[in-house]
């Protein structure tokens, strides 16, 4: 994503920080493209189909949920 700095993921806690320019990107835009990636983001579901090409490893129980 354009304007993204940094990004560090806590697998254990299921979180992810960004680091980001406000001028480039914002945070829903960010959603967007991890959901886009085959994760939920928030309240952002995941694309089945980028899921499901998802290794079984990165696969977890309610990331694609779409409620």
């Amino acid at each position: 994503e354009k304007g993204v700095k940094l990004v560090k993921v806590d697998l254990e806690a299921s979180t992810v920080f960004v680091k980001y320019r406000t001028d480039k990107t914002t945070p829903d835009e960010i959603r967007k493209a991890i959901s886009l990636l085959g994760y939920r983001a928030d309240d952002i579901p995941a694309n089945k189909e980028a899921f499901d090409k998802l290794p079984e490893c990165c696969k977890k129980e309610g990331s694609c949920d779409t409620h």
